[in-house]
């Protein structure tokens, strides 16, 4: 184990140039980014369109015939008495 450890005091300082830093913010500035507007706009369009697709292929998720019945029921149908002992 103090082997592998001597291989540390071995390593020798090295003095970096001065203007390292400006280099390393030219070379960034220089690269070309894309807008943050544009990311923005690209994800809003691509919701947009995912909705309009599923509401196009509303009819393929849901039968028309389910839909229809779910559209007319209400609690009288869901609820139906065939005698009137409910209210003695």
């Amino acid at each position: 184990m103090e082997k592998n450890l001597d291989i540390l005091n071995k390593i020798a300082r090295v003095k970096a140039p001065d203007d390292i830093l400006a280099n390393v913010i030219s070379k960034v500035d220089e690269l070309k980014f894309i807008s943050i507007n544009w990311v923005k706009a690209s994800i809003a369009i691509f919701v947009v369109l995912i909705c309009f697709e599923l509401y196009l292929c509303r009819d393929f998720f849901v039968n028309k015939e389910v839909r229809s019945s779910i559209e007319s029921s209400s609690l009288a149908d869901a609820y139906q008495v065939t005698n009137n002992f409910i209210y003695e």
